[in-house]
């Protein structure tokens, strides 16, 4: 009897092995095809890196998994692209046309993306598209763009520079470690929603002065700010006190140089400020180190 059973389990682990290979372990294939023209302040834009990709993150690509390529090529002459491609996927493909370029881009690091989705009902299974989707004229220089960064981040490259002074009870603050960062989170900087991006930092010099710039990419406009880490006015109290001083949008600039130096001015650490709290990322500060 416990053989028949044990044989029993044995030929259903292998009708499942079989489903699963029969699935190419990833799902069934299906195919998409999208076709169009590019033009770039009223001319066709030609030699433009098009892709014919499939989503598997319905939020941003690449957030959660990386998206397929399903086909690439360049636009001709005229602007014109045409691509077909298939992907495998347990569920229903969700393919878009991603277009790579510089139009009125200026020397803008990286290059823009211009996405478009294509709908579920011109996808199909099998290995063939049955009909190509046409995206139309897609004029680059009218549409809402991203880049992609070396590391593959989507958003725009921007930066900030930022000075100032600080002082404890009237004195410099010397060796005081500040931070510049980018808030990745309008509710709190804890991380809720995704953790602040790091972009520089400085240690003010004998005087309390410290000078800085970063850059950080962002689909939306950047919104840094410095973290300042001290001991002023502290007593024994474990580890630093932390102070966040915003920094105005308008002095964030596109590109990965600023033009401009926004300074906070002469900051007095001493007293208590309302918001501020307390980090031990830096435990090496010390009394001395304020």
């Amino acid at each position: 009897m416990t053989k028949v059973v044990m044989a029993k389990f044995v030929f259903l682990g292998l009708l499942l092995v079989g489903s699963v290979a029969s699935l190419d372990l990833i799902g069934r294939t299906q195919s998409a095809a999208v076709k169009g023209k590019l033009m770039c302040e009223g001319k066709p834009a030609s030699g433009v890196k098009v892709k014919l990709m499939e989503s598997d993150n319905s939020f941003a690509p690449g957030f959660l998994d990386s998206d397929d390529k399903m086909a690439s090529g360049k636009s001709d002459s005229s602007g014109g692209f045409n691509l077909s491609g298939t992907s495998k996927e347990l569920t229903g493909i969700e393919p878009y046309l991603a277009v790579f370029h510089d139009c009125k881009d200026g020397i803008t690091p990286c290059q823009r993306v211009y996405r478009v989705n294509i709908p579920k009902s011109y996808t199909n299974s099998g290995s063939s598209a049955k009909q190509t989707y046409d995206a139309g004229f897609l004029f680059l220089i009218l549409v809402l763009t991203i880049s992609i960064s070396e590391s593959g981040k989507l958003g725009r490259l921007q930066s900030v520079a930022v000075s100032g002074q600080v002082k404890c009870e009237g004195k410099p603050a010397v060796g005081v470690r500040v931070d510049l960062m980018e808030s990745d989170n309008n509710m709190e900087e804890s991380g809720i929603i995704d953790d602040d991006d790091f972009m520089s930092y400085a240690v003010t010099d004998e005087l309390g002065n410290f000078n800085m710039s970063g850059s950080e990419v962002e689909i939306s406009g950047i919104e840094p700010y410095v973290n300042i880490f001290h001991k002023c006015d502290d007593g024994l109290s474990p580890c630093q006190r932390v102070l966040r001083i915003n920094i105005p949008k308008s002095a964030t600039i596109w590109g990965d140089t600023p033009t401009e130096l926004f300074s906070i001015g002469i900051f007095e650490l001493a007293g208590k400020v309302i918001g501020e709290r307390r980090s031990c990322a830096y435990r090496n500060l010390t009394s001395t180190s304020i």
